[in-house]
């Protein structure tokens, strides 16, 4: 801004920007973001091994298995992904709540990605398919069953497209909210960073604070997108020098 002072002009700073790490001390202590952290990443884990084990045994046996009806079962399966969430929430927090009585527990987060994602299923079942079965039988005569063939010769082509759904299903699990603030609203010890960050934003309305918070949620997917992408861009060459 330009200011006329007699017969001189001026230049005056409209803004002024002074670095201070304040917010994020006031994050720090408003907030138990060592223990959600924890939670976040120890959740994310134990979903991903349960989610990545059900969802690769599952697409295997879609690709590589014909049953009958196994079609219909498979278009069936994907025809869930079309059913918003909020149709089936008030029935899943019923059955939770009520009848399992799991409320306040890590159990409705955690079990039903035991069971596979349809999302996921399909991803691994498409690229399982695109695997030549001639390395099945190649590996059939030299005696491997259906499991061994599965660690031995499907999942070693297929190592992008599961570091693909193991990067969807973290970044699905660091962003969930709706599910926290259902089962884990009574218990502040067991929230994830993105429940809690989101909680301490309802409550702050100091633009200074909403912005650390934001900048530290952003922080570790960020981080693991770097990370990741580099493994992803090798295991994509090396799958191609193989092929």
């Amino acid at each position: 801004m330009i200011q006329w002072q007699g017969n001189w002009r001026a230049l005056i700073g409209i803004y002024e920007v002074h670095g201070t790490l304040e917010n994020f001390k006031l994050l720090f202590r408003s907030l138990r973001l060592p223990q959600m952290l924890k939670n976040t990443l120890l959740l994310a884990l134990i979903t991903e091994i349960g989610v990545m084990i059900s969802s690769i045994v599952v697409a295997y046996g879609f690709a590589r298995f014909p049953l009958p009806g196994g079609n219909f079962l498979f278009y069936l399966m994907i025809a869930t992904i079309l059913i918003p969430e909020n149709v089936t929430l008030i029935p899943t927090y019923y059955i939770f709540v009520r009848v399992l009585e799991w409320d306040g527990s890590w159990l409705p987060l955690v079990v039903p990605f035991f069971f596979g994602n349809a999302v996921y299923i399909f991803l691994l079942r498409q690229n399982f398919k695109s695997i030549p079965k001639d390395l099945d039988e190649a590996a059939m005569l030299d005696g491997a069953g259906p499991i061994r063939t599965l660690f031995s010769v499907i999942l070693p082509q297929s190592w992008p497209v599961v570091i693909t759904v193991s990067l969807l299903h973290f970044f699905y699990i660091w962003n969930e909210t709706r599910q926290a603030s259902l089962y884990l609203s009574t218990r502040r010890d067991l929230i994830p960073m993105s429940f809690g960050i989101q909680s301490f934003q309802s409550l702050s309305p100091i633009i200074n604070q909403l912005e650390a918070s934001a900048l530290l949620i952003m922080i570790v997917p960020v981080l693991v997108l770097l990370f990741s992408q580099r493994h992803f861009m090798r295991n994509l060459i090396i799958t191609g020098a193989e092929g």
